[in-house]
């Protein structure tokens, strides 16, 4: 009795943590993801340079948009003011200040805040403006064809992820049972 409840417990503990770790950062293109990236067009923006995007939201929900953008020379000096506007009401539903600090170029780059809800099918407006920037660095985004090459973020919980860790967590057990058997009945030869 005492092994049932325990391995009941440890099943769902696992399966918890299984749950937990399901959690995470799903994007969703923005642009047309079958463009070939070698027709991607490079805007370079200096100090005080400004992009915008229009789209509609793929989400329910927003909790941050990410860019694909180049940068190189001292881009921890680097520092980006972005806000998103909803179109209909022309209210800024997010704004932010970041840093490019530990940005790679080439990779896209995360803008995350606080979660904005009753998105999806919304008009947004997203600007992104070079607030500060030394003359040895340069920054570009990049464009696929009129559409700037960014996706939205949003944090939930993932089916997929939960299923594929589930099962992987259930082949280490079996894995391990079966180790197990096979080693005591090597010991009983």
């Amino acid at each position: 009795m005492k092994k049932k409840i325990t391995t009941i417990v440890a099943a769902v503990i696992l399966i918890a943590a299984a749950g937990l770790y399901s959690f995470i950062d799903r994007t969703t293109d923005i642009y047309d993801s079958q463009i070939d990236s070698s027709d991607y067009v490079s805007i370079g923006l200096a100090e005080g340079g400004k992009t915008e995007q229009r789209f509609t939201s793929p989400e329910e929900s927003l909790d941050g948009i990410s860019v694909k953008l180049d940068a190189s020379g001292n881009i921890d000096n680097l520092v980006l003011n972005y806000k998103l506007t909803d179109e209909e009401s022309g209210k800024v539903v997010a704004a932010g200040e970041t840093s490019l600090a530990g940005a790679q170029s080439g990779k896209y780059f995360d803008m995350n805040f606080d979660q904005v809800t009753v998105c999806k099918g919304k008009e947004y407006l997203f600007e992104i403006e070079v607030q500060k920037c030394d003359e040895q660095t340069s920054m570009a985004v990049y464009r696929a064809g009129e559409i700037l090459v960014m996706r939205t973020i949003h944090q939930g919980f993932d089916v997929e992820t939960f299923v594929i860790t589930v099962c992987f967590i259930l082949y280490i057990v079996l894995f391990m049972k079966w180790l197990s058997k096979l080693f005591r009945q090597g010991n009983r030869a």
